[in-house]
């Protein structure tokens, strides 16, 4: 087994104006849902790099699969020199179309930063419309019905064919266990590639995105009367 090394992902460059969404600025919970109407729950982080203190208007419209504005929210907020500010909005969708793993509908969240009629940055942030609860009496309900998770483990790599995946790789790997029955897909212990993720909102998969493997304190949670001169990969503890 190969896990891979040096730069196997997509790198970008990402040249914004002094005032712009900061990285992974973006927030949307769906906290109410109804076949009626949804409640979304914005948080947007907007970053000042100038010297000056800078005011200006976060303006969050969500998209639907054709581009249309279906909700919007506009709010006015002010950040220090050198300093992030966050907002939070709330927004009305009517009838909205509801993410399952049958039928997996995102929206798009565009979040814009206006210094008066200036746009000054610009993000899409695609979500669903959904709810999810673990219970210890009833287990998992998505959208207020149980479901039982039928799960797989993937690593970061496409197997022979390496750790630089084209994404066509995962959409292909993806599908086949959607055939077979799978529902979730539980990542490695370190960040996924964002197309990954983003094929699991599309294909419809639950995912469980594991940041990191209990490394700190170790796997080794048994007493240590127990492990006295059995040497742990993990580290002492």
């Amino acid at each position: 087994f190969y896990t891979g090394s040096g730069i196997y992902r997509h790198v970008r460059l990402v040249v914004t104006d002094p005032l712009h969404v900061a990285h992974w600025g973006t927030f949307v919970a769906t906290p109410s849902v109804t076949a009626d109407a949804a409640t979304l729950r914005i948080e947007t982080a907007v970053q000042n790099s100038s010297a000056d203190r800078r005011t200006f208007t976060v303006q969050s419209d969500i998209l639907d699969d054709a581009g249309r504005v279906v909700a919007s929210a506009n709010t006015s907020g002010a950040a220090d020199p050198r300093a992030t500010a966050t907002l939070e909005q709330t927004a009305t969708l009517a009838s909205p179309r509801i993410w399952s793993i049958e039928s997996p509908a995102l929206y798009t969240l565009r979040t814009r930063v206006l210094d008066g009629t200036t746009v000054r940055d610009e993000t899409l942030t695609p979500f669903g419309v959904r709810t999810f609860a673990f219970d210890p009496d009833h287990g998992f309900t998505l959208n207020g019905e149980a479901m039982k998770l039928k799960g797989v483990c993937l690593h970061h790599d496409g197997g022979s064919v390496g750790s630089a995946v084209p994404a066509g790789i995962w959409e292909r790997r993806l599908r086949t266990l959607k055939e077979i029955g799978v529902n979730a897909i539980r990542t490695s212990h370190n960040p996924p590639a964002p197309e990954l993720l983003d094929l699991c909102d599309r294909l419809g998969f639950l995912v469980m995105d594991e940041g990191l493997d209990e490394f700190t304190p170790t796997k080794n949670k048994w007493p240590p009367s127990w492990t006295v001169g059995v040497p742990s990969p993990f580290g002492a503890g």
